[in-house]
């Protein structure tokens, strides 16, 4: 009787509670994106107004580390980089929509604080993204089967489905290496296959250019057991096998292979658009080094530089944005937004750092991957794209394990 109560009492208690809540908000947020782009915006304010919750009504705050202080004050640099651009850019004024998703590095403080103080483990985290996995595979059949689409996109374009899918299939695959049960393990991977199918049936080519450098980094790094490379050798050896054979994927490689190879003749073509996207982005860089063209006026700066700059778009117009989170920042923010974007992202490795071992692997493996796919993608050119990356890598830095065991490398 003692236990039962003793029991209730611990499932009652207030801070229990609200990790729950944390935790179910948390695997909404992941879940969700497979299916629709507004409820994971919703997602992201319900954990601001949990840190706020917690920031005006909890006795005992408990204070961020210095390392997530810094993080902080890095992103609203950022922020503050990004205004400036907007606000000075020879194309204002610009609509203040245009900064809106830059504020996300701000209020990646509240992230911080919503999850910093609850029971939320790494391993709930990998079980949650376990269940976007099995979200993003039945959100891929469905769209395949029932609404007979080519290349499934969800609520968003295919490129960027077909990434979030990778990101998901990447941590969750990572992330079964936490569980000591045997089975647990095989039941994860397993799980996190059905994101991998959706990323192949994206038919986003840009996704699986993370799949060395994570191969790399777990032979290099990690260093496994024979068996354990072995292993993971097999399954993704049949897993590429199965993707090239079943799927339209060997086809879309095949022809960015031609496309690439006939860019010096013929750019009207999806690989040779986004070359010569990228060309005009140098350019246009070239012309505003020190704040770039404006935040978010890509659209507006390649219009008057086109001819300047011998861009050939295939007559299709122009673009809102490079096709590449580094040339997109590079011209739309210049010199001073790509110093301060690179001092965030290390400010982030230095507090990895001082992180447990299971949650500086898992970061590791989201800044690999989203740095692979980013080469063909902005990561924030809007607000739900910088919601997917953004509030995701703030969550994977604010889990705190009991355990100080660090992770071993050598």
């Amino acid at each position: 009787m003692d236990a039962i109560i003793q029991y209730k009492d611990k499932f009652i208690d207030k801070d229990n509670i609200l990790s729950i809540i944390t935790w179910a908000i948390v695997t909404i947020f992941l879940s969700i994106q497979a299916w629709n782009q507004s409820p994971t915006t919703d997602m992201a304010i319900l954990l601001w107004v949990i840190a706020l919750f917690r920031l005006a009504f909890e006795r005992k705050k408990e204070p961020l580390t210095d390392n997530h202080k810094r993080v902080i004050w890095a992103g609203i640099a950022v922020f503050i980089g990004a205004a400036l651009s907007w606000y000075f850019s020879p194309y204002a004024p610009l609509p203040f929509k245009r900064l809106e998703p830059d504020l996300r590095f701000i209020l990646i403080g509240l992230v911080f604080i919503s999850l910093y103080r609850t029971n939320i483990s790494i391993k709930h985290i990998i079980i949650s993204l376990s269940i976007a996995s099995v979200s993003y595979g039945f959100s891929a059949l469905y769209q395949t089967y029932e609404l007979n689409l080519y290349r499934v996109h969800g609520d968003e374009n295919a490129v960027t489905f077909g990434n979030g899918a990778f990101l998901v299939f990447s941590l969750t695959l990572f992330g079964a290496s936490f569980f000591k049960n045997y089975w647990q393990k095989i039941i994860i991977i397993i799980l996190s296959l059905f994101s991998l199918y959706a990323a192949i049936r994206s038919g986003t080519r840009g996704s699986f250019l993370a799949v060395i450098p994570l191969i790399l980094f777990y032979l290099i790094y990690i260093k496994p057991k024979t068996k354990h490379l072995l292993l993971a050798v097999a399954v993704i050896l049949s897993v590429s096998s199965s993707a090239v054979i079943f799927t339209d994927l060997e086809k879309r490689l095949s022809t960015a292979y031609k496309e690439l190879s006939i860019y010096h003749k013929a750019t009207k073509t999806s690989s040779g658009q986004r070359l010569e996207q990228w060309k005009g982005a140098a350019c246009i860089f070239l012309e505003y080094p020190i704040l770039g063209a404006g935040t978010r006026a890509f659209k507006e700066s390649l219009l008057e530089y086109k001819k300047e700059c011998d861009v050939d778009i295939g007559g299709k117009g122009t673009y809102s944005q490079a096709h590449s989170f580094y040339f997109n920042t590079l011209a739309t923010k210049g010199l001073i937004g790509c110093t301060l974007m690179l001092i965030f992202i290390i400010t982030i490795i230095k507090l990895t750092k001082t992180l447990p071992n299971d949650q500086r692997l898992l970061i590791y493996v989201f800044l690999i991957t989203t740095a692979s796919y980013g080469l063909t993608v902005d990561l924030i050119f809007k607000t739900f794209m910088i919601d997917k990356h953004l509030i995701l890598l703030a969550i994977l830095l604010s889990i705190r394990e009991k355990t100080n065991e660090r992770i071993n490398f050598s």
